[in-house]
């Protein structure tokens, strides 16, 4: 009786986690490397986790086992995760970008909300308002999410006027924050190497490799002057770029006002784990922090730096005009 009261609570403190529970299957089938059936029936109770699947799913949503019995008895607080899925091909999707919207609308009279983000790809407010690139991060996503590789193209993509829309009023609002950008010093690298992967098997054309490389080139020109003014030029607010010496790894993203935070860590491209709990966004700052250490600021100093950079990534992306 016991037991089951303890697997109970397991399964209770899943669905804490992971608020959107129409991507529990998906998640859990993910990490586990499951068929989605299989956790169905774990879900229901049909048959049982087993030790090493509840182990891997306890160290991924941070759920302490030794407590499942206290966890049962109250309420989980301010700590709860959740998968996103930022942008997706069906219109129903991309919720989560017009919440985040709803969010930083909220900021309005706010002194002083900031932002920090650590990444190997384009940050979104860079990046997310391009018709070309994001619609190649989409395809990439999407492509990568299928069980059978091969059959998407990149043209079989279709934005909405909607979704476009939601991006815009995205950037707009993301933009009034004061951020701190650490890129990984391969950032551009990894992106053109995966553009010429897809054009090399076929699944995206030469056509399109110049209409996505264009808007790189443009996004660059928008670094370039993003670290010499050190703002946001629509709206003024502050921004610092910062290239990593040492290789990022994994993506984290925190937004901070006095009275709400969030964080972020980015998986599966894409999608990501949210928390609000105060102490995990404070420990996701202080990474940040230490990361900047190990990085080299480009806004409005270390012109040689700064030069030398944005000369490498330029190079690199008209590598994609010789295909």
């Amino acid at each position: 009786m016991k037991n089951e009261l303890i697997y109970n609570s397991f399964l209770e403190e899943i669905t804490r986690k992971i608020s959107q529970k129409t991507v529990v299957v998906d998640l859990l089938a993910d990490i586990l490397h499951i068929e989605k059936g299989a956790v169905h029936k774990r879900m229901k109770g049909e048959i049982p986790f087993t030790f090493s699947e509840a182990m891997t799913i306890s160290r991924y949503l941070g759920i302490s086992l030794d407590n499942m019995e206290m966890i049962s008895q109250e309420e989980s607080h301010s700590f709860k995760l959740k998968l996103i899925e930022y942008i997706n091909p069906a219109e129903s999707d991309f919720s989560l970008l017009e919440e985040m919207t709803a969010i930083l609308k909220t900021f309005t009279n706010v002194p002083n909300p900031e932002a920090g983000e650590i990444t190997n790809i384009l940050p979104q407010p860079l990046y997310v308002n391009r018709e070309h690139i994001s619609k190649f991060y989409l395809f990439k996503w999407k492509y990568s999410s299928q069980k059978k590789q091969g059959g998407i193209r990149y043209n079989d993509i279709v934005i909405s006027n909607k979704l476009k829309k939601a991006r815009k009023e995205y950037v707009k609002w993301a933009r009034l924050l004061h951020a701190d950008y650490i890129f990984d010093r391969l950032l551009f690298h990894y992106l053109v190497t995966d553009i010429k992967y897809f054009y090399q098997v076929g699944r995206i054309t030469k056509e399109d490799v110049l209409l996505i490389k264009q808007d790189v080139v443009d996004i660059l020109d928008e670094i370039d002057e993003l670290t010499n003014t050190g703002k946001f030029n629509e709206t003024g607010k502050e921004v610092n770029i910062y290239i990593s010496n040492v290789n990022v790894d994994t993506n984290y993203i925190y937004i901070s006002t006095p009275h709400y935070q969030l964080t972020i860590i980015k998986a599966f491209l894409l999608n990501g784990v949210a928390s609000t709990d105060k102490t995990t966004v404070e420990e996701v700052k202080r990474w940040i922090q230490t990361k900047k250490q190990q990085s080299t600021l480009i806004t409005k100093c270390n012109e040689r730096d700064r030069v030398n950079f944005l000369k490498e990534q330029y190079n690199i992306v008209e590598s994609l005009a010789q295909l």
